[in-house]
């Protein structure tokens, strides 16, 4: 037979290759709210006069969260830290090994119109700790380190 023949049966398992990648590649609805509420990359910049977490808060539409973290870092280094296991101190709880840039905005104040939030916010960079699903993708902030 000739080295450079038609191989169905392995054309057959490189099709069956890809459609395996490309449904674990699919993000899960909880990735992308997470991603949503909490990636900021590169960090946004609000209006004159206007405060960086006011400006996310509102955008989002979010009913003024208590405190909430924005991550100023690509979402797929974030699902790097949960496709990690020897980061992993849980099956689904992961910390990352490198600090990220984020902000944390702290509520000072809700007024009586929605969406009227006054907070303090923090820049920092820190290492953190994650939820992850089954799908080894974040979840949710579980603390900062």
């Amino acid at each position: 037979m000739a080295p450079g023949g038609p191989r169905p049966a392995l054309l057959l398992l490189l099709a069956l290759l890809a459609a395996g990648r490309a449904q674990r590649v699919a993000p899960s609805v909880e990735f992308l709210r997470f991603v949503r509420e909490h990636i900021d990359s590169p960090k946004s910049s609000p209006r004159p006069g206007q405060g960086y977490c006011e400006f996310m808060v509102r955008s989002l539409g979010l009913p003024c969260p208590a405190s909430h973290t924005f991550l100023h870092v690509p979402p797929g280094r974030l699902r790097a830290v949960c496709s990690r296991a020897e980061t992993c101190r849980q099956p689904w709880e992961c910390d990352s090994r490198a600090p990220y840039p984020l902000t944390t905005c702290r509520l000072l104040f809700a007024g009586h119109l929605p969406l009227r939030c006054l907070y303090q916010e923090r820049d920092q960079t820190r290492r953190l700790r994650l939820a992850c699903n089954r799908l080894r993708e974040p979840v949710r902030i579980l603390r900062l380190l």
